[in-house]
């Protein structure tokens, strides 16, 4: 508790000092200051911002407290137009430690009624309405950057009981825009990516009551989102502007959350990794790394929901994507291997019709396809890879009752990649 208000105090402090270095919040101000009239002395005052700030410090003594008191001055800077990139940059880096911070006064059990769930919402949201006036490229980014690592942070501290589903996709949704968005530099793409998969990850990785009820109504099938992805591409739309609101679905607001965000990114994985679906190499990488990245952090005897889109639309997607005329590129190849151990591994014996499929169609015409001998080396590299991975070809024969050596077509693959590069097996 103690922790929270020195925090609390150093916290307005940085943020005060930032907000002095601009003209438009230092001393006098005056509503004219804005548009470069002349300042009245007489008239000077503080900017309402620094008002709240000041007044915040306040908090600092008070014997009870709520998340949503601590963050609100900064928040409103946060949501604020008339402060620049590097301003909101800083504010969101204060909320990102106080953050850190309530989520140890909630452990410790500080505060009797400290609201840490609705502060959290109000966090998100305001990651979501963010906004700044430009300044370069570089603060910019780093402003969208915070954006995207706050909206995760709140995610991951408030899981697995103190955050609703909406929440969380609001959360994911910020990340996944700024990840397709036409205007941002690799580095904020990457941040950003880095952001979103920390996301599913957290969600993925709660582990649900097989028997738990899910209300169908706030469940987002396929078939609903993949409507919603065509409509954006009829009214020439990209995928940086998907949201889960605009399928109609409303997701629920109450806490704990329930297995719904789950299946919403395995559904929207599986749908982005397709090349039926989407138009670019560079959606299906994304689509494929949201997938794996979910399936991975799934518990090993996960809900049926989203064991589910394993065996249907997952399983599917990816043996689009391996088997797609032309063959993807080698990055997009070797990140839909990867995806396709961990569904097998996640799968177990229910995997069995997935791998006879792969290996009977999909990964025999690899060894008959005419390209660039680099890029086929890579292609039977990442297949040999596969197969041979520890337990994998042991578990099918078990699940099959089989104990002949491996099938044909893994011995053809082996061969082949033997020859191409003679010292890797």
């Amino acid at each position: 508790m103690n922790g929270l208000r020195g925090v609390l105090g150093d916290e307005i402090s940085l943020l005060q000092y930032e907000l002095r270095r601009h003209p438009r919040f230092s001393l006098p101000w005056s509503p004219d200051a804005a548009f470069g009239v002349p300042i009245d002395q007489s008239l000077g005052s503080e900017h309402p911002i620094i008002c709240d700030l000041k007044a915040a410090r306040k908090l600092c003594k008070a014997q009870t407290l709520t998340m949503s008191k601590v963050l609100e001055p900064f928040l409103t800077v946060v949501t604020s137009e008339i402060v620049n990139s590097a301003i909101t940059s800083t504010a969101l880096a204060c909320v990102e430690r106080l953050v850190t911070e309530c989520e140890l006064v909630v452990k410790e059990g500080g505060f009797s009624d400290f609201k840490f769930a609705e502060g959290l919402d109000d966090v998100v949201d305001s990651c979501k309405s963010a906004t700044f006036e430009a300044v370069d490229s570089a603060k910019d980014d780093a402003a969208h950057v915070r954006r995207a690592k706050v909206a995760a942070r709140s995610v991951l501290a408030g899981l697995p009981g103190n955050i609703s589903d909406a929440t969380i996709l609001t959360a994911f949704e910020i990340c996944l825009q700024l990840v397709f968005s036409k205007r941002a530099s690799d580095i904020l793409r990457r941040e950003a990516e880095e952001s979103m998969l920390k996301i599913v990850q957290g969600t993925c990785g709660m582990d649900f009551n097989q028997d738990e009820y899910c209300d169908e109504e706030s469940v987002f099938s396929l078939d609903i989102v993949r409507k919603c992805l065509k409509d954006l591409r009829e009214s020439n739309q990209q995928a940086a502007d998907f949201s889960f609101e605009k399928t109609g679905v409303e997701p629920s607001f109450l806490k704990p959350p329930s297995v719904v965000p789950q299946h919403a990114f395995l559904t929207l994985g599986a749908l982005l990794s397709d090349p039926s679906v989407t138009r670019t190499a560079r959606e299906r990488l994304v689509g494929l790394r949201l997938l794996n990245a979910a399936v991975r952090s799934l518990p090993k005897d996960c809900h049926p929901l989203p064991k589910q889109v394993l065996l249907s639309d997952a399983s599917i997607a990816v043996m689009r994507c391996l088997g797609s005329v032309p063959p993807p590129p080698a990055v997009v190849l070797c990140s839909a291997m990867s995806t396709t151990g961990s569904i097998c591994r996640k799968l177990g014996e229910s995997a069995t019709a997935f791998l006879f499929v792969l290996l009977r169609t999909v990964f025999s015409g690899f060894t008959q396809m005419k390209s660039h001998a680099v890029l086929k080396e890579l292609y039977l590299e990442s297949i040999g890879a596969f197969i041979t991975a520890p337990g994998l070809l042991a578990s099918v024969f078990a699940a099959i009752d089989c104990r002949r050596p491996p099938p044909v077509h893994v011995v053809v693959l082996l061969r082949s990649r033997s020859n191409l590069c003679p010292h890797s097996l």
